[in-house]
């Protein structure tokens, strides 16, 4: 889930795709957009995610006279995952477990309490 902005990469995600997939596969994309928060790193464990290479770019953000920087996606490391997602059941199976685990734990009520409870605390301290 993302905001729909090219910084997002989402045109490198449509062209990734129809590189990887023809007519003839039985896959299809589906892409949800909204207001999510925080970068994949900030959720998604190392051992959960399909992770794509990116390398640094300066952005200018019009809309807030800003000079900013992202991470653009490369579109043949996107080809890959697409590709190693839609024919490796095995490991999207495992993947999907470790996440599933990994957010019932970490994003839960009980975690953010545990969470402002010891930064509220650190911040009591100073």
């Amino acid at each position: 889930m993302f905001q729909w902005q090219v910084r997002k990469g989402w045109p490198i995600l449509i062209e990734a795709f129809a590189r990887t997939f023809s007519r003839h596969d039985d896959v299809c994309l589906v892409i949800k957009t909204g207001r999510a928060g925080g970068s994949t790193d900030d959720f998604v464990p190392q051992n959960a995610g399909f992770f794509v290479a990116t390398r640094r770019v300066a952005l200018r953000l019009e809309e807030f006279n800003v000079d900013e920087w992202g991470l653009e996606p490369a579109v043949q490391s996107l080809v890959e995952r697409l590709r190693l997602v839609f024919t490796n059941e095995a490991e999207r199976q495992s993947k999907a477990e470790r996440l599933s685990a990994h957010v019932r734990k970490n994003f839960c009520w009980g975690r953010a309490a545990e969470v402002a409870k010891m930064r509220l605390k650190c911040l009591s301290a100073t």
